[in-house]
């Protein structure tokens, strides 16, 4: 019990120093007092009965006594909070700072979710998830399913490790980029790739339209060529003579399909260049053979007769017939494989033989002697020489129509011909002429005698001369 006139007070005292500064003070004076009896509270009682409250009165008084009871809350729970925060701060200085979390990494993604992962930190025990600088997640493991997302979003996450109550805070580790995946099924995988216009460079590739999809990735190999949102694509800057292997790839929200099977194309060649060294061989009237030098890379040729193309050969020569006589022809050749035609070569100027003359007519003998004779003809057109012939045998030529043949035994009947010639060629032999060189002169008589000697005439004889067939007297 209180002594008269005595008082009691309840005061609390501000806790500073806790967690970087933080503070809470206490109450610059008692939040409430309690007044000890006077000697007229204890004195006995009057005789008088008090006097009543008004209605007023005892709403204020126990508006006086709430307060009363809520200032007395306020110091009992300022004081265990003062408690806390020394405790706090004790335990704070003993705790050494975690490092940053290292190897955040996203191990899947869904529609509303992803799952993320990183390497412990020493002291730590727990992590704070923050996207974009604001605060997701708490957890004690070095990993965590982020759920509840919005689809086909990115999200920018980074880690904080903690310490016991979460009062010491490392540096946010290194950011992660990822996206949640989108609502949309990603497309089926393209089919019916083909190509077309393919040169020495480049090549154009083509697939049937996917369902669904927005756009297409045509792959070279392991290469992303292009992205069109078309179904083909122009791959270009290739080499020449080359196999490529492109896949297809539909994309839409959703993602990608998978790689379409591979379509093999192979570049064309370099065109060759024009064929070199034309020359001509076998010319006659009709016709001539034209060759050149092979091309490298070539697989035919082309050859022309002015502007006329007369032949496509694989090989490095063509006879080109049905020419007309003494005429010039202009040849040119072009080279030509997969990747195309070559230029023209140079031009051969190629003159076919005139034609072979006819044979001679009119042939005719003159100044036959026993060993001699001349034989003559009419002139062939076209003829440059002639060829005689006696028995089949060739004997001479001659340029004129006229040849002149010795030697002959006499007596004799000999069969002669001639075959006029000229670049051409040599003419069929003419129709043949007999001639018969003459004998030789008979010796002269001998043995002549007379008889029958009369007045008037006489008998003269002689021995036969051998080859005489009459004999002057």
């Amino acid at each position: 019990m209180l002594l008269a006139g005595a008082t009691a007070a309840a005061t609390v005292v501000a806790v500073t120093g806790f967690n970087a500064g933080a503070a809470v003070a206490a109450p610059s004076q008692a939040s409430s007092s309690v007044n000890a009896p006077t000697s007229a509270a204890i004195a006995p009682r009057s005789a008088k009965a008090p006097k009543k409250l008004t209605k007023a009165q005892k709403k204020a008084a126990k508006r006086q006594a709430a307060a009363k009871r809520a200032a007395a809350a306020a110091l009992a729970a300022q004081a265990a909070a003062a408690a806390q925060l020394q405790e706090n701060s004790r335990a704070t200085a003993k705790v050494t700072t975690p490092a940053a979390p290292t190897g955040l990494a996203s191990t899947a993604q869904t529609t509303n979710s992803i799952s993320l992962k990183w390497n412990a930190s020493s002291g730590a025990n727990g992590y704070s998830v923050y996207n974009n600088g604001g605060y997701l997640t708490w957890t004690s493991a070095t990993s965590v399913v982020l759920s509840g997302l919005t689809p086909a979003t990115a999200y920018y996450l980074q880690v904080v490790a903690t310490t016991t109550n979460n009062s010491i805070f490392s540096a946010k580790s290194a950011g992660l980029s990822v996206s949640t995946k989108s609502a949309v099924v990603a497309p089926s995988t393209p089919t019916g790739l083909a190509s077309s216009a393919v040169s020495a460079t480049g090549a154009t590739v083509s697939w049937s339209a996917v369902t669904g999809a927005t756009s297409y990735q045509l792959y070279r190999g392991a290469t992303l060529v292009a992205s069109p949102t078309t179904t083909s694509a122009t791959d270009s800057g290739l080499t020449a003579a080359t196999s490529y292997s492109y896949t297809v790839k539909a994309v839409n929200a959703g993602g990608s399909s998978a790689a379409s099977a591979a379509l093999a194309v192979t570049t064309l060649p370099n065109v060759p260049a024009a064929p070199t060294g034309l020359v001509s061989s076998g010319v006659y009237a009709t016709g001539a053979t034209v060759s050149w030098s092979a091309a490298s890379g070539a697989t035919s040729y082309q050859v022309f007769r002015g502007s006329t193309l007369i032949a496509s050969p694989t090989a490095t020569s063509v006879n080109d017939s049905g020419l007309a006589a003494a005429t010039a022809y202009s040849y040119t050749v072009k080279a030509v494989n997969s990747g195309g035609t070559s230029g023209a070569s140079a031009v051969l100027v190629v003159t076919t033989l005139p034609n072979a003359p006819a044979a001679p007519t009119g042939l005719a003998s003159s100044g036959v002697t026993a060993t001699d004779a001349t034989i003559t003809w009419a002139p062939s057109s076209g003829a440059t020489g002639y060829s005689v012939l006696r028995d089949g045998v060739a004997v001479g030529t001659t340029s004129t129509a006229t040849f002149s043949a010795t030697g002959l035994t006499a007596g004799t009947t000999y069969s002669f011909t001639v075959a006029a010639t000229n670049t051409g060629g040599t003419s069929a032999a003419s129709s043949a002429l007999a001639v018969t060189t003459l004998p030789n002169a008979p010796a002269a008589p001998t043995g002549l005698a007379s008889s029958g000697v009369t007045a008037s005439g006489v008998t003269v004889s002689w021995s036969a001369v051998s080859g005489a067939t009459s004999y002057q007297v």
